[in-house]
Order: C-alpha cells, then sequence, then structure tokens
C-alpha cells in the first residue's frame, strides 16, 4: 500500500465477549501489533456506534442511532424518513420472564418472511405504517412519521429477558400493546403451525428497534473507499456516496489501491460473538492474522475493534522491535 495511505481496519468482535477458556492462538503478527501499537480512545462501543461515528453521525441522547433508515439504503431502497427494524424473533417462557431467539438461530424462509409480513400489514393496514422484508432475517416497518421512543438493539437482547429491553419513551405504551397484538397474530399462523410440526421455533414476534433519524450525507466524505459485505456498511457507503467493495480474499487490493483513506470492515469475529461460537471465532482470528502477516508496513493503521479504544501504527513504529509482544488473549473478554 502506498506510503500516504491511511487505513481503518474495523475488527468488531476482536477483543470477545467469548468463551475463552481451555483456548489456545498463534497469532504472533497480532500479537506484535498489540505490542507496539499506540492504544487510544476509540469513536464507539459497538459496531453501530463505531461505523456512525467514523461518518461523522454523533450520537445524539435523544433518540437511537439510524441504524434501521441506513440499513434500509442498504438494501438498496429509496431513503425514507421514518423507518424501524422489525426483525423476526422468537419469544419463550423461562424463569417467569420472556427471553428473545434470534432470527439467525431461526433461520426463516423468503415465503416465510413474505407469509408473515401479508398477515401483519392486513391486521395494521389502518395505523399508517407496513412491515416490509427484502431479506428473510431483516425485517422493517416503514412509518409515516418517527415513533417517539428509545429502543435496544437486537444484539443486546440475545438471549436475554426482554422486560426491561422494551422500547420507552413517550410512545411506550402504544408499541407494547402493538408487539403483544403481534404475538397473538403470528401464533396461529400456518406458517408457525409448519415450522412447530418441523420441530422449528415458531416466529411469534418482532423486534423494534434503531429508528433515529438519519442527517444529512457528510459535504465532505471520511473515506476514498469503504470494503465490506453488510447492510449497514453498504447503507453507509451509499448515504455517502463513497464507491462501497466488497471484501477481497485477500490485502493485494488494498495493497496496490491509490493512496488515500480506506475503511475496511471485518465481520467474522462479531458474527461469531454473536453466536457464542468459540470454535467459529478462533478460525475467524486464523484468517485474519493470515491477512495481518501480509499487511503492509507502509500503512498509517488504526485499528477499532469497536470497545470504545483504538490501536494505531504509524510506518516509523512498525519496526519497534523492543516492545514486547501483547497476546490477544491477555484483551478477550469472556
Amino acid at each position: 500500500m502506498p506510503e500516504r495511505s491511511f487505513l481503518d481496519w474495523m475488527i468488531p468482535g476482536l477483543f470477545g465477549p467469548i468463551p475463552s477458556a481451555g483456548m489456545t492462538l498463534e497469532t504472533p503478527v497480532l500479537n506484535r501489533w498489540l505490542g507496539i501499537a499506540r492504544r487510544q480512545p476509540g469513536p464507539g462501543t459497538d459496531p453501530l456506534t463505531t461505523l456512525c461515528a467514523c461518518f461523522g453521525i454523533l450520537r445524539d441522547p435523544e433518540q437511537d442511532p439510524p441504524s434501521a433508515a441506513l440499513c434500509w439504503q442498504g438494501e438498496g431502497r429509496a431513503p425514507h424518513p421514518a423507518v424501524l427494524h422489525a426483525d423476526p424473533v422468537h419469544l419463550h417462557p423461562e424463569g417467569g420472564s420472556l427471553w428473545l431467539l434470534a432470527p439467525e438461530l431461526l433461520d426463516p424462509q423468503p415465503e416465510e418472511a413474505r407469509a408473515l409480513a401479508q398477515v401483519f400489514n392486513q391486521h395494521f393496514s389502518h395505523q399508517g405504517f407496513r412491515l416490509e422484508t427484502p431479506h428473510p432475517r431483516r425485517w422493517y416497518l416503514v412509518l409515516d412519521q418517527a415513533p417517539r421512543i428509545r429502543t435496544t438493539p437486537l444484539h443486546e437482547a440475545w438471549h436475554r429477558p426482554i422486560d426491561a429491553l422494551l422500547p420507552r419513551g413517550e410512545e411506550a405504551l402504544f408499541w407494547h400493546r402493538l408487539l403483544n397484538e403481534v404475538q397473538m397474530l403470528f401464533h396461529p399462523s400456518p406458517v408457525n403451525q409448519r415450522r412447530e410440526r418441523a420441530g422449528q421455533p415458531p416466529i411469534n414476534s418482532i423486534w423494534l428497534w434503531g429508528g433515529g433519524q438519519l442527517p444529512d450525507a457528510p459535504a465532505e466524505v471520511p473515506y476514498e473507499r469503504i470494503y465490506g459485505n453488510t447492510v449497514l456498511v453498504r447503507g453507509l457507503a451509499r448515504w455517502a456516496g463513497i464507491p462501497l467493495q466488497p471484501l477481497p480474499e485477500s490485502p493485494e487490493s488494498l495493497l496496490t489501491a491509490a493512496p488515500g483513506r480506506v475503511l475496511l470492515y471485518w465481520e467474522d469475529l462479531w458474527q461469531a460473538v454473536l453466536a457464542q461460537d468459540a470454535a467459529a471465532w478462533m478460525q475467524a482470528v486464523q484468517r485474519l492474522e493470515s491477512w495481518a502477516r501480509q499487511m503492509s508496513r507502509g500503512v498509517h493503521l488504526r485499528i477499532l475493534p469497536c470497545t470504545g479504544e483504538s490501536w494505531h501504527l504509524i510506518p516509523g513504529r512498525w519496526r519497534d522491535c523492543w516492545r514486547r509482544p501483547k497476546p490477544l488473549l491477555q484483551h478477550l473478554s469472556g
């Protein structure tokens, strides 16, 4: 990579949390990076807030981050002023509370998503919103006006009792009643009858979140190029008007590209963390180590693990051999 290139390498899940008992890792390059890098405050504490902050979307304490509006554009849809994530979930009783099972574990099929959306939209046709399912696991509620609520991101509600995580704010009671109504609506549907006969958990609710207002696109873009495969990254690139490229098989294209500021979003470890799959996390770390081994020493590198910290490697410090490596496992939270 040319000397004047700057790479933000965003790696959510790099430090877990993941079960690490008995885990061994051979990551000499990553260990060395963690030993010589300058540790500084980071722009966000999870993938969503970190990405938004890197694009100048500052967190407003009065509203959600605009995740749904960005992802809606990432689905290839026209910008819309009021959108909520309405992801399909399974709620099950446990210990006197309802617990949430996320869409990745439900694996809804396209025809199931369409059928439940049709039932929803027929029932709520008078309410001024509609349920859209551009992807079987990613559903959206498109509204006439922005809801006056604060919500909990889906990844923060996985495998947890939901009582304290439901929408809150001025219109909270309305949305609580709606979610109860959705459960009664979805429970007897043919979709869920078939799923139960097949031994699959029913899709018996939706999870509403991420309905913040998206600001105008920035006058000056923070990156010349973006590499990533997630719908949120696609939406940010489209909103900001920045070329987006899929994650390449190796860093070769990064190393030979024109100088400039580049964002590389690496999602494999985060997906393993969400699934709490230690084996998948370790495999993703080995792929990451392979990439790190090929990275040029001439790049200005900022590693963003989305934990509130960042790790800076500048060309003059890549050769700080006197500094001791910091094993990745020492940074891992379980």
